[in-house]
């Protein structure tokens, strides 16, 4: 991702050469408002589609394709429903998955979302969340204050927290459940 110029540039190969030309991805079509990508953070490709957090936008879009072009729709999602407060993305900056679960980073509601599918669709609750958030100036062992990047493995959920300087490892069984 090219964060502050708002574009994806995708090349062929894992190892670019000088001057190889590049796919660059940096508007939207289709009448999305606004129609540019704003402080676009990540991107994750699984089982054929191209999710991107929409930062700035407080948004998540999911293309059906492993390389957007310029003017596809995306799916927008912006919505979480399922009476989680506050009811909408703040700050969406990392997307990861495992085979069933999309776990979508909410950087500014101190949160990680956890979806039981990859077919989202807005207003969608999410089935469970990571949100052990400080309150106030208390700096606890489990604090997650504005996670910032999610990895998982076979066994462990990665979190760093942006405000805390440090790395939280969940238990992904617990987390997830049995089949994750």
């Amino acid at each position: 991702t090219d964060t502050f110029e708002h574009r994806l540039i995708v090349w062929d190969t894992p190892v670019p050469e000088d001057n190889q030309p590049a796919h660059i991805f940096s508007r939207m079509g289709g009448g999305i408002e606004p129609d540019t990508l704003k402080n676009l953070r990540s991107v994750l490709v699984v089982n054929g589609r191209c999710y991107l957090d929409d930062f700035d936008n407080d948004r998540v879009f999911i293309f059906d394709s492993e390389l957007p072009k310029d003017g596809d729709v995306p799916i927008v999602i912006s919505n979480i429903g399922g009476g989680i407060e506050p009811d909408t993305f703040n700050g969406p900056i990392d997307i990861a998955a495992t085979d069933t679960h999309l776990l979508v980073t909410d950087f500014n509601n101190d949160r990680i979302l956890i979806y039981d599918t990859l077919e989202l669709v807005d207003g969608m609750a999410p089935c469970g969340m990571i949100d052990c958030a400080s309150r106030g100036n208390q700096i606890r062992p489990d604090c997650l204050r504005k996670p910032r990047d999610l990895f998982i493995s076979d066994k462990y959920i990665y979190v760093t927290g942006f405000y805390t300087d440090r790395l939280l490892i969940f238990d992904r069984k617990d987390v997830l459940g049995d089949g994750a």
